[in-house]
């Protein structure tokens, strides 16, 4: 269950966690991420239940095509907001280990238990983790949470057709689903295609966005 409407709501979750397990975050504390909107959103869902910021969240916008290390950039900005802001810390999702622990630990015990421990292929949209080639407004870095050695292969989603896709989820089935989500349809369908999936196998697809 994501309350914020995507998977980054688990991540938000697992990192204040352990920031508040290992001291880092205390009561009254101001978190700051850099973001393009699902981790915010699942942040400040997250501090205004139960987390040290209950008071809501303010918003930064910067540009989104600003690489990594200009000073306009989001991470740029974040940065320079904590040297500004007392008692302000960083989760920084591009590189904190429970990003990624929130997913062994739960989702991907949630994708065993319901196929019976029996799966063929799972399609993962890359968000934080985008790269270069398949992404115009890259941020200029590989985030340390992205394995690569991992992926068997990459596939890319048009504009168009991830949201053609995010409609088809919405009229076929009934999910709400948003535009990333429709991206990993799109490459789901090319994925079973191109490693030619029987009916009798299982294609997980983790859908990270709700509207």
């Amino acid at each position: 269950m994501n309350p914020g409407g995507s998977i980054k709501d688990r991540i938000g979750l697992c990192m204040i966690e352990e920031a508040e397990r290992n001291g880092s975050l205390k009561s009254n504390d101001t978190i700051i991420e850099s973001t393009a909107g699902n981790t915010g959103v699942g942040l400040a869902s997250i501090c205004a239940i139960d987390a040290p910021r209950a008071l809501g969240a303010e918003i930064v916008r910067t540009p989104t095509i600003a690489p990594f290390d200009l000073p306009e950039s989001d991470i740029a900005v974040a940065h320079r907001s904590k040297s500004n802001i007392p008692n302000s810390h960083i989760l920084d999702q591009y590189r904190n280990s429970y990003n990624s622990i929130a997913h062994y630990d739960t989702t991907a015990e949630e994708i065993l238990q319901a196929c019976s421990r029996q799966v063929d292929m799972i399609v993962v949209r890359a968000g934080t983790g985008n790269l270069q080639m398949y992404n115009e407004y890259w941020h200029g870095f590989i985030p340390t949470v992205l394995d690569r050695s991992l992926v068997d292969r990459w596939y890319k989603s048009s504009e168009k057709t991830s949201f053609q896709c995010a409609r088809k989820s919405i009229k076929a089935e009934g999910i709400l689903c948003g535009g990333s989500s429709g991206a990993a349809m799109g490459c789901a369908l090319q994925a079973c295609k191109g490693f030619q999936l029987t009916e009798n196998q299982n294609c997980v697809v983790i859908l990270p966005d709700f509207m």
